[in-house]
């Protein structure tokens, strides 16, 4: 039993620092995940923050677009004159009047592409285009463009709820954003629509002052091919290092942000996405993400703009230096390979003394040069199965012995002749024992044992044992011959009597001659 108990605790040693390392790894798991939580988190605040940039940047342009549309593009006159061109139905008359109107706000027109409105359109109740005032020449009447194009399916929605529309679109003349507002009649008659296209390159410097960074505004090459657009798009190419996005030659070429990475690191970053970063630019997400380029810390930021339609317009990305993640996954690094380290060495440190505190108990406990248990462990080991055996009615039995003639043998051979003989013998007795069977070195060649479980038949079979195992043995002063005393213990006994008879039967042995075994008797 005391063996078991032993080799139990000798598997606490590896097993108490592997538990403390199992923490150490638990607790880096979770600092990790705190990390990447508390990234994603900044990450999402930026894409928020910048998400509301945009909405704050085109708020700021809605009043002028919707005092311009009720003053001067909805006056009376305009609308008077719109009703009868479209009770006129095509031909030259609504030519006439598409003229007049272009010449009454010809005027108009050059404050409103200095707001940087690029495109003022008037459309008729069946999305047919009145007039069309841009920097391109004037288009004519009549002419509802492409059907796919986003500017009729705007004003099929202003003409079926007569309520302001607005968002991106792409259009034959440029993408941008649209506010479209129904157009009625003094008699309040629905006769049309006015359209005015916001240009990017008007939000783009607004928010770059706001945010502080260098932003882009991307077409999907997808949705300009869906609309057969991509023709019309001769002044674009594609965007360097985001494939399947179309950007201005001019735009890419010259422009500067006040602050933020220039043209070139943009694209070198752009480059530098991974695939997950890509993969969300396909699905149209929104997103953040870090990264390093150059040993600069940057953020990257996409919007996706969608139609009305809900397709991807293209995309409003922004680049802005920012080192907060960078610093952040620095400093949990950092603190992560000094718990790393911390619990390393704590693990180290349990393991030495796990180690070294069973090594003194062990030196405390078991003689090393017989492999026998010293007096005090053994007598609190007899004390446990002396309660056990009267817990359970069980007999318990005592076999004391000794070698004969021992100190002939350190006379004659030596006392280093006399250890090896010793510990061959508790080696022997050792295992030939059973494993719940006590052996003790009671002092100098007297060794004691105690077994559980064990009637007095039982322990003259196991002293028979020891002897044939003493006698076995192959070392000097062989064969060896042992007196050996027995005594199987009364309940009513304590452990002080049964040691003191077994000892008296040891004694009686060696009285009638040694090289034997004898019972204890009163």
């Amino acid at each position: 039993m005391n063996r078991l108990r032993s080799v139990s605790k000798k598997a606490l040693i590896p097993l108490i620092p592997g538990l403390i390392l199992l923490l150490g790894f638990l607790i880096l798991f979770a600092l990790s995940l705190d990390h990447r939580l508390r990234r994603d988190a900044y990450l999402e605040a930026r894409t928020t923050e910048a998400e509301q940039s945009l909405l704050a940047v085109i708020g700021a342009f809605r009043p002028f677009a919707e005092t311009i549309a009720e003053k001067d593009l909805f006056s009376p006159s305009i609308r008077s004159r719109i009703e009868t061109a479209w009770d006129a139905g095509p031909g030259p008359y609504r030519e006439g009047v598409a003229r007049e109107i272009a010449r009454e706000i010809g005027p108009l027109y050059a404050i409103v592409d200095a707001k940087g409105f690029r495109q003022i359109q008037y459309h008729l109740p069946d999305a047919s285009l009145l007039l069309d005032l841009s920097p391109r020449p004037v288009r004519p009447s009549g002419d509802r463009g492409d059907e796919d194009e986003g500017g009729p399916f705007t004003v099929q929605l202003v003409n079926a709820s007569l309520e302001p529309v607005e968002g991106f679109e792409a259009d034959r003349a440029l993408s941008g954003y649209h506010f479209a507002y129904p157009l009625l009649c003094p008699s309040g008659r629905p006769v049309g629509s006015v359209r005015l296209t916001l240009c990017p390159g008007k939000i783009i410097p607004l928010l770059e002052e706001l945010a502080r960074g260098t932003f882009f505004f991307l077409e999907s090459k997808e949705e300009l091919e869906a609309k057969g657009l991509t023709a019309l798009r001769q002044d674009h190419l594609p965007f360097p290092g985001l494939d399947g996005f179309l950007v201005e030659r001019s735009f890419l070429s010259h422009h500067r942000a006040a602050e933020g990475p220039d043209a070139k690191t943009v694209q070198d970053i752009c480059r530098a996405l991974g695939p997950q970063d890509r993969q969300r630019l396909a699905s149209g997400a929104s997103f953040s993400t870090a990264l390093t380029r150059d040993g600069k810390p940057f953020r990257a930021t996409f919007l996706p703009l969608r139609s009305l339609r809900r397709g991807l317009v293209g995309y409003l990305a922004g680049f802005t230096v920012d080192g907060t993640i960078q610093i952040q996954g620095e400093r949990y690094r950092s603190l992560m390979v000094a718990t790393g380290l911390i619990f390393a060495l704590l693990a180290l440190l349990t393991w030495l003394a796990l180690r070294n505190h069973l090594a003194v108990e062990h030196l405390a406990t078991w003689d090393t040069l017989t492999g026998a248990l010293f007096r005090e462990p053994f007598l609190r080991e007899a004390e446990r199965e002396f309660s056990r055996s009267l817990r359970h009615g069980q007999s318990l039995a005592w076999i004391m012995f000794d070698v004969d003639h021992f100190k002939e043998v350190n006379d004659s051979l030596g006392h280093a002749a006399g250890d090896r003989l010793l510990r061959a013998l508790g080696r022997a007795v050792s295992q030939g024992i059973r494993t719940s069977d006590l052996l003790a070195r009671w002092g100098g060649d007297e060794f004691l044992v105690l077994a559980p479980e064990t009637s007095e038949r039982q322990a003259f079979r196991l002293a028979e044992r020891i002897m044939d195992l003493a006698a076995s043995l192959d070392v000097p002063g062989a064969p060896l011959k042992l007196s050996v005393g027995v005594h199987v213990q009364d309940p009513k006994e304590s452990i002080d009597e049964s040691l003191r008879k077994v000892d008296e039967a040891l004694y009686r042995a060696k009285n009638l001659g040694r090289n034997r075994i004898s019972r204890w008797s009163p």
